[in-house]
C-alpha cells in the first residue's frame, strides 16, 4: 500500500511538471489517501509501540544515576528531621 501511494505520488509529480494540475491534485489526494491507509494499518501500528520490557532497559540506566543520589539524600534528610524531632521533645 506505501508502494502504491508513492506511485500516486510520483504520478502526481509528473503531471504538475507537465503542466496537468487537474490530474496532479487527483493523484496527490489518491497517494494522501494510501498514505494514511498505511500508516494506520494493523502491522504498522503495532510497531510503533514499545513493550514494557524494552522500556525498562532503555530507561532505567539513564534513571538510576539521577534516582539514587536522589532518594537516599531525601532519607537521610527525613531521619535528621525525625531525630531533630524527638530531641526537642
Amino acid at each position: 500500500m506505501a508502494f502504491k501511494a508513492a506511485s500516486k505520488l510520483r504520478t502526481s509529480i509528473n503531471a504538475a511538471e507537465q503542466g496537468d494540475m487537474f490530474l496532479s491534485l487527483v493523484e496527490s489526494r489518491k497517494a494522501l489517501v494510501l498514505a494514511l491507509t498505511a500508516i494506520h494499518d494493523d502491522s504498522v501500528v503495532s510497531q510503533l509501540y514499545f513493550s514494557w520490557e524494552f522500556k525498562y532497559a532503555v530507561y532505567l540506566p539513564i534513571s538510576m544515576p539521577i534516582l539514587v543520589p536522589i532518594i537516599t539524600s531525601t532519607w537521610r534528610l527525613m531521619q535528621s528531621w525525625l531525630t531533630c524531632k524527638k530531641a526537642k521533645l
